[in-house]
């Protein structure tokens, strides 16, 4: 199972890095948003899952974690504002 936690803008350039993912599950925590986090580039009619899963389509998605974006978690987890 591999965790993938990153900024939806550099979901390709990871899975470039990351090898064969076939037969993998990935556990997708990444929200769909912008570089400033104002808005889904996503929304609608589709979802990140969706997304991932016709870019690693030999794998199995399963999003998960994501309704907030990472600065909001940290302030949920830590009780402080997220970097940036």
């Amino acid at each position: 199972m591999i965790l993938l936690a990153v900024r939806w803008s550099r979901i390709d350039d990871v899975l470039s890095k990351a090898g064969d993912l076939s037969g993998k599950v990935i556990v997708s925590c990444s929200l769909p948003m912008n570089d400033d986090d104002t808005g889904l580039v996503i929304a609608h009619t589709s979802s990140g899952a969706e997304q991932l899963a016709h870019r690693v389509p030999e794998a199995r998605i399963v999003g998960a974690f994501n309704t907030v974006p990472e600065r909001g978690a940290l302030r949920c987890i830590c009780g402080t504002p997220g970097p940036g």
